[in-house]
């Protein structure tokens, strides 16, 4: 977790002395990750932050959000947030018949998709950015692609990344550049719908 404006300045030092690649640090959005108070978010970006996240931890109060984007477009950063509403993904695979079958809980695909919905209405509010992670589900991607055909971001942008879905490597790079959706998942996907749709 680096939640702290040494530890992205250690990382950078580090880095640019002894790294063979280029390394971009991605700080914590909140606070030991507890998602209840957002980071010196300034301070960390003047130290080299070029993005925020709380890593697979969602930040699910909205009001925090809108605040951590509002910040974040002052000073120009991104905000990668993990789609997932804590209080619904509570299983242990993907709710479906089978889940019911071994009696396990399953976590449904509407987690994913409100906290989508939700959140792709905060860059309008706020013009920050704003990147989806970790989708798996075909109505996210509906989700994206309608609120960018609508225009509903805005003076914000949103988008998802999608070199592990799409196999595309330099071509992702191109295409997140330029600012058009895609989609990226480390969770299973749901099913055929989902796997053709991503």
């Amino acid at each position: 977790m680096i939640d702290d404006v040494a530890l992205v300045d250690f990382i950078e030092r580090r880095a640019r002395d002894t790294a063979i690649v280029n390394v971009h640090t991605m700080a914590a959005l909140t606070k030991g990750l507890h998602g209840d108070q957002m980071t010196e978010i300034g301070l960390l970006r003047d130290a080299g932050a070029v993005g925020f996240t709380d890593g697979v931890k969602a930040v699910a109060n909205a009001q925090l959000m809108r605040r951590v984007l509002s910040y974040a477009a002052h000073v120009g950063a991104l905000v990668v947030q993990h789609a997932e509403e804590p209080a619904l993904a509570t299983g242990v695979m993907n709710e479906s018949e089978l889940a019911g079958r071994l009696g396990l809980a399953g976590t449904p695909a509407i987690s994913e998709t409100i906290l989508i919905e939700r959140d792709l209405r905060l860059p309008e509010l706020t013009g920050g950015r704003y990147h989806v992670s970790q989708i798996a589900c075909e109505a996210s991607v509906d989700i994206i692609r309608r609120a960018k055909t609508r225009g509903q971001l805005g003076g914000g942008r949103a988008h998802g990344d999608g070199h592990r879905c799409s196999g595309a490597g330099r071509d992702h790079v191109r295409r997140r550049r330029a600012g058009r959706q895609s989609a990226q998942r480390s969770h299973p996907r749901r099913g055929q719908k989902d796997r053709a749709k991503l």
